[in-house]
């Protein structure tokens, strides 16, 4: 069995856009008369797409630890039935 994840650092294009987007969302927020109506609706736009961004990281870390928990079982199981 073979395992590779992807590039998790924070450094990564699709993690750098995330936090890039997010960073000029909260910088036009927290702007000088930058508190409007559009500027919140940005920033919730951006704090979603950072979200969804580690929801996706989180999905691939779990998917990979159900087929690793899998194998660990599967494994015991031969195990056992060949220790009968």
């Amino acid at each position: 069995m073979q395992l590779s994840f992807a590039n998790l650092d924070l450094t990564s294009s699709s993690a750098n856009a995330a936090l890039q987007t997010l960073n000029a969302a909260i910088n036009s927020f927290t702007a000088v008369n930058g508190q409007t109506v559009a500027n919140s609706q940005s920033l919730i736009t951006a704090v979603d797409g950072a979200l969804t961004y580690v929801d996706s990281q989180r999905a691939n870390f779990g998917a990979s630890q159900n087929r690793l928990q899998y194998t660990i079982n599967n494994l015991s199981t031969t195990s056992q039935n060949l220790s009968a």
